[in-house]
């Protein structure tokens, strides 16, 4: 109190103009986040008008709100930069594989602009609801998803005409090896992306992580993808640890019920996913030691510089190999479609003056570091990239200080 009687009240501090319009976003933010991963892993089974919907939304209109609505994330400079780079270099290819090439540029430009969204939403804490809202999301796709392929191996679901619905190749031959509603490799890591996100970002409140975990480490299994088996076996033990001895115990007592109804198949599949980690499928590693000897080898120094041109890696396969196929490595992909100033700029897009976020090589944790190698080195840029991105720019804010926070603890 004053002399005169007055208490001294000390107003609360008010946002800057600029996140204005972005005040009122978790509300709607966490309807989408919560109905995204069932879109997206159920997309092909979706009546026309949703599935044309969920294409352009992670493609176009997503990106497109995030750099309007969210000037202070100043990507603009670097994606006209970006975009006068992929137009100039890849002429050709807009005239010859326009549909190929509109759906590269999309999601090269929007994993920049939504990886950036990541970094600014992910320490928000308005926003947690939003993340919140995505592990439940993610939850219910890998519930869908378990149910479906236990629906396939009763004879419920014929397997042939789901595959045939899937758009997946000679359905009759692969039956449900590797099952997975969508690519095997590509949907059950944007699955777990999401949901490490989702947890790291959406705070410790919520006692379900350890359930979610283990519904994701089931549909990775299912999909026999090596990396992210382990990806998801270490955010299951994560949950794990952190979760207490009722959830442990009740967890623990499912897994052993589950294993016991259905060993034979499960015995089945361990033996293929032990064969895998044994060496006997490498995957397209034969593609990228042969790209990787031209990029060495074969490039001039122009195109070094400045690429050959987005989808000019998969017109070379097909020219040397009768295979019109991408190469799956961002790593290879990125040298030799926009060269050395396009990867430039896409960093420049993605870190440069982000604010809270931090780089991604700064302190990651073990889970963060291995979802960059699948990105970089198993994965090429793809329609579902984008999404993968507003994880991997969640985790570039938060896991570093998941690490210092502990590191701190330990100190103490």
């Amino acid at each position: 109190m004053t002399s005169k009687g007055f208490a001294i009240v000390r107003l609360p501090r008010r946002e800057p103009a600029a996140n204005a319009p972005a005040r009122d976003w978790p509300g709607p933010a966490a309807l989408v986040s919560f109905a995204a991963p069932f879109l997206l892993v159920f997309q092909p089974l979706l009546p026309l008008p949703l599935e044309w919907l969920t294409i352009y939304g992670r493609l176009i209109l997503a990106p497109l709100l995030v750099a309007l609505l969210l000037p202070r994330t100043q990507t603009w400079p670097a994606l006209l930069a970006l975009v006068a780079l992929v137009v100039s270099t890849g002429y050709e290819a807009v005239m010859m594989r326009g549909n190929d090439f509109a759906i590269l540029f999309c999601s090269l430009v929007g994993s920049v602009v939504l990886f950036r969204f990541g970094a600014w939403a992910a320490p928000r804490r308005d926003w947690s609801s939003v993340w919140r809202a995505l592990v439940i999301g993610v939850s219910l796709a890998n519930a869908l998803t378990l149910l479906t392929y236990l629906a396939v191996v009763e004879e419920y679901i014929d397997v042939v005409a789901l595959l045939e619905a899937l758009n997946k190749v000679d359905p009759s031959e692969h039956g449900i090896a590797r099952f997975s509603l969508g690519n095997a490799i590509q949907t059950p890591f944007m699955l777990s992306a999401l949901l490490y996100a989702g947890i790291v970002s959406g705070g410790q409140s919520d006692r379900g992580h350890l359930w979610a975990a283990t519904l994701n480490l089931a549909t990775a299994v299912m999909s026999q993808s090596r990396l992210v088996i382990v990806i998801s076996l270490l955010l299951f033990g994560r949950e794990f640890i952190r979760s207490g001895g009722v959830a442990r115990a009740l967890t623990a007592a499912a897994l052993v019920a589950v294993l016991a109804y259905s060993w034979d198949p499960v015995q089945a599949m361990f033996e293929s996913i032990g064969s895998r980690f044994g060496g006997e499928d490498f995957g397209s590693t034969d593609d990228r030691l042969f790209l990787f000897q031209h990029v060495v080898s074969g490039l001039t120094p122009l195109q070094i510089l400045v690429g050959d041109g987005l989808t000019a890696g998969a017109e070379y396969m097909r020219r040397t190999r009768g295979e019109y196929r991408t190469v799956e490595a961002v790593i290879l992909q990125l040298p030799f479609e926009v060269g050395v100033v396009g990867i430039l700029v896409i960093a420049a897009g993605a870190f440069v003056r982000q604010g809270s976020a931090i780089p991604p090589w700064r302190r990651p944790t073990l889970i963060t570091l291995l979802m960059w190698i699948q990105c970089l080195v198993f994965l090429p840029i793809f329609n579902l990239s984008p999404v993968i991105a507003v994880a991997l720019g969640a985790l570039s804010v938060k896991s570093h200080r998941e690490v210092a926070a502990r590191r701190e603890l330990a100190r103490a």
